[in-house]
């Protein structure tokens, strides 16, 4: 606006000088004095006082000497000399405003164009600033709500593992707020929780197929053990839990079945056919479905018929077999083949013997082992003691076999179970434990701190490990208050350089300066406002000193040259306008200006046109990641028509097109469901569900003459509702009203509980309850009890007080404030007298909710009461016990 204010200071001096120029064109219509002064005194009486002046001087060329246009004249110039000081004071106020405006400081920019407004009132400038800035404030706003709302869905989305609908809900925010870093975070973090949710799903089904593959072949130990590997990762799914419970049973089932077969084999293996086949037997009434054990027995009955057809033959066999392998103290074949001798001759007595002798060397070899059980069981304490698992538990077992009836072996095992399954949890936490440290590691490199803190907590929750995860912490809240710190040091270094280089722009060194100064007291390291300080001080010594400015000029010229040669076109473009700036008139410099602006003015058309293009692109990707089809097509069409030949934006419009048909028919089916529903609600009367329903409807089909109808029929529904209900609700308050009006008060109150039934969301009849409990308090004459008085149901306690003034009897109220203590309607009974005897009495009925309440009951209208000098008073509560708080006797005029 300065340039402005320079020209209405001159403004003045110009026109009184050379207002001739127009007269001519208006002196071929006035012809005489008497002309000139009407069309003058017209113009001035209307406000044009610049026409009126020129009138004015007409009239002088035909009265050289006239009084009366001279005087006008003069009063035209003060008046304007006036306007020119309201103008130069509304200038310098408007100079102020815009630059606070310029800096985005919008409070201190609206004072001073209010200011401006009045000194010139209704001026359009001014008013349409302060429209402006209300309009962004008020637009800032509702952004900022927007944004606060679509990162709380977001992260609600996150909870329920909704990742896509929170990766639109944070691109929302992204797309209100576009420099805050938080929706950019929220949207990586998401991702990676998508990805690993996704990853942890595909290994859950795979878990689940597996598992279910093998329930087809009946294994169920191998499907419970899958299935329990898969609910470690979704430990909440149901499914997966219904049939770890029925498989358990059926597992345990099985292992008891292989137990028994693997106890068989064994006894087949040594050709024990007998003891094998019953052990077969025992394991097929365990799984009947199983067809092992049959098999089996089927085999060694098939073995012992072969051997049956040559008896004698396949014995002798047997024995020499046995034999031969007791020699080479190969015992357990060789027990073996004495088995099958005896199941081919039970009645031998040699394989019989040489049994005895081989379980008598057994017998040898277990006292053998008896004599060292001490020592085993030492070695496996020592290696149990020094937590080697593995090595202990051998021992153990060996000690077992040789003991199998010691009790103490068989703990250890249990405990050497515990302490294996104790390291491996251990292990598995330290295993979570180095991945959330490492994650938080990752995120801390890449400046996600807050997510960062989010894992080192995680991290902490594993135990104290380490106390790595909280050095960490604060390490990055450091980091982060330094970096708030900083930011507000750029914030604020930013103004004071902006508001330097304004200042300067309009030649305002001295402020200029002032400003530079205090971006380098922010900035010590910066050299940029320690430059702009130094060649502010050359400006004004170059003022003194023309030499210096010529000096400067070249330097600036040199400066400028070199880094126009280097195409450092915007600060080349700067030390060209500071030479201008030096020189004026000197041409160079604003030629090589006008020649950098029209070589940025290019290089900026081919970068708007790339950065419109890709802004474009991003939108409409982002809009299609967010289903916004519409929009983003129509985003898709702007990056075409900015670049027609790129390929990608047709493609997606093609897909776009595709969709939105899919979705057309989705809608068209949504539409006719909502419609369906919304027509049975109607037929119901349910108005409200029909007409959210027509809504809904609605918004899928605008424009629906059948929903706009329905639509408009449940408004007329509804409105009708309304109006009854809010006609009961006058008329209860206007009884209301009559009660208090007439100091009625207990039954006003009834009268305001029956509006605030009525119409629970209005305010008036609990205040106007208030007002007169209020007024009742206020009012007090005496407290019959003002301290909490517990009374037990079925109890009655008597109080005495000073009777009443006679005066004032008959506008007697007892505002009674109680807890019930107890679920259920209580009652209280009030009796009242005097010395003579019982006068009469009152019962409140007490409200069956939680809390205290106040009752009030209107007595004066008693006979007994305001006749009586009525001196004590008597509580007795039935089906309750109940908490006095307050019973007070208080008056009304």
């Amino acid at each position: 606006m300065t340039f402005i204010k320079k020209y209405t200071l001159s403004l003045l001096l110009t026109l009184v000088v050379v207002f001739t120029l127009p007269l001519a064109g208006r002196a071929q219509s006035i012809t005489s004095y008497e002309q000139a002064i009407k069309k003058a005194d017209a113009q001035y009486n209307t406000g044009h006082f610049m026409d009126a002046k020129g009138y004015y001087q007409m009239a002088l060329k035909y009265k050289q000497d006239d009084a009366y246009s001279k005087k006008r004249i003069a009063e035209i110039i003060d008046k304007m000399s006036q306007q020119m000081d309201k103008e130069d004071e509304y200038y310098d106020i408007i100079d102020k405003a815009d630059i606070y405006y310029d800096q985005n400081a919008f409070d201190k920019a609206l004072k001073y164009y209010r200011d401006a407004l009045n000194v010139i009132p209704n001026d359009d400038y001014a008013k349409g600033r302060i429209a402006k800035i209300l309009e962004m404030q008020a637009n800032e706003q509702a952004r900022l709500q927007n944004f606060k709302k679509q990162m709380a869905d977001g992260n609600s989305y996150l909870e329920q593992n909704r990742f896509d609908d929170a990766l639109a809900a944070f691109s929302m925010a992204k797309e209100l707020f576009p420099n805050n870093p938080k929706p950019a975070e929220k949207i990586k973090a998401t991702k990676e929780l998508k990805a690993d949710y996704l990853n942890r799903m595909k290994l859950f089904n795979e878990k689940t197929e597996e598992a279910g593959r093998y329930l087809l072949i009946k294994k169920y130990s191998n499907a419970l053990k899958l299935y329990q590997e898969a609910q470690k990762l979704f430990p909440d799914n149901k499914e997966v839990a219904a049939k770890i419970a029925e498989l358990k049973p059926m597992a345990k089932n099985q292992l008891a079945f292989d137990e028994k077969v693997a106890a068989a084999d064994e006894l087949y293996i040594n050709k024990n056919y007998a003891a094998a086949k019953a052990k077969y037997q025992e394991a097929e009434k365990l799984w009947a479905d199983n067809s092992y054990p049959s098999e089996m027995i089927a085999k060694i009955d098939s073995q012992l018929a072969d051997q049956m057809k040559d008896l004698d033959k396949n014995y002798k066999k047997a024995i020499a077999s046995a034999d031969s392998l007791f020699k080479l103290e190969d015992y357990e074949s060789a027990i073996a083949e004495y088995n099958l001798a005896l199941t081919l001759k039970p009645n031998e007595q040699y394989p019989k013997s040489k049994l005895d002798v081989i379980n008598g060397i057994y017998t040898k070899r277990k006292e053998e082992l008896q004599a060292q059980y001490g020592a085993i069981i030492k070695k496996a304490d020592s290696l149990f003691a020094a937590v080697a698992i593995d090595d202990a538990k051998k021992q153990y077992e060996l000690a077992l076999s040789i003991r199998p009836d010691d009790q103490y072996p068989k703990d250890q095992l249990k405990l050497i179970e515990a302490k294996a399954a104790e390291l491996a949890a251990q292990q598995e936490t330290k295993r979570k434990y180095d991945a959330l440290v490492a994650e938080g590691d990752r995120l801390y490199k890449e400046n996600h701190f807050e997510l960062a803190i989010k894992k080192y907590k995680e991290a902490q929750l594993l135990g104290a490990i380490s106390e790595y995860p909280a050095k960490r912490i604060k390490e990055i809240q450091l980091v982060m208050v330094n970096a708030e710190k900083a930011r507000e040091i750029d914030e604020n270094y930013n103004k004071q350089v902006l508001l330097g280089t304004r200042l300067k722009q309009q030649e305002n060194y001295v402020e200029a300066r002032k400003a530079f100064a205090a971006a380098a007291e922010l900035k010590p390291a910066e050299s940029m406002p320690k430059d702009q300080i130094a060649e502010i001080d050359a400006i004004l010594l170059a003022k003194e000193q023309q030499a210096v400015i010529d000096a400067k000029f070249k330097a600036k010229i040199k400066s400028a040259d070199s880094l126009y040669a280097l195409k450092d076109y915007e600060n080349a473009k700067l030390a060209y306008e500071a030479a201008a700036a030096l020189k004026p008139n000197e041409p160079e410099p604003k030629k090589q200006v006008a020649k950098i602006e029209t070589i940025q003015f290019n290089l900026q058309q081919e970068a708007n046109r790339r950065k419109t293009y890709d802004a474009a692109i991003a939108n409409a990707d982002a809009l299609y990641e967010n289903k916004r089809y519409e929009e983003a097509k129509a985003a898709y069409q702007k990056a075409l028509g900015v670049k027609p030949n790129e390929n990608y934006p047709a493609d997606q419009i093609a897909v776009i097109d595709q969709t939105l048909k899919k979705l057309a028919e989705e809608n068209a089916r949504k539409f006719q469901e909502a419609v369906v529903k919304a027509d049975n609600y109607y037929e119901q009367s349910k108005f409200q569900d029909a007409l959210l329903q027509y809504k809904i409807a609605s918004s899928l089909k605008p424009g629906d003459e059948h929903c706009a109808s329905r639509i408009e029929s449940c408004n007329t529904e509804i409105d009708a509702m309304l109006r009854k209900i809010k006609g009961e609700y006058d008329l209860a308050i206007a009884d209301a009203d009559k009660l208090y009006a007439s100091k009625i008060f207990d039954k006003a109150i009834k009268g305001y509980r029956k509006a605030e039934k009525i119409k629970p969301d209005e305010t008036y009849p609990q205040e106007m309850i208030d007002k007169i409990t209020k007024f009742i308090e206020e009012n007090s004459v005496v407290d019959i009890i003002n301290t909490p008085t517990t009374i037990d149901n079925g109890e009655t306690k008597k109080f005495t007080f000073e009777p009443v003034k006679i005066t004032v009897r008959k506008y007697n109220y007892i505002l009674v404030r109680a807890t019930n203590l107890d679920s259920g309607a209580g009652k209280l009974l009030f009796t009242y007298g005097s010395d003579k005897g019982k006068n009469g009495g009152f019962v409140i009925n007490l409200i069956d909710e939680p809390g205290s309440h106040d009752y009030l009951i209107r007595v004066g209208n008693q006979y007994k009461w305001f006749s009586e000098d009525n001196n004590w008073m008597t509580i007795l509560t039935q089906l309750g016990n109940v908490q006095i708080e307050l019973v007070r006797i208080s008056k009304t005029n």
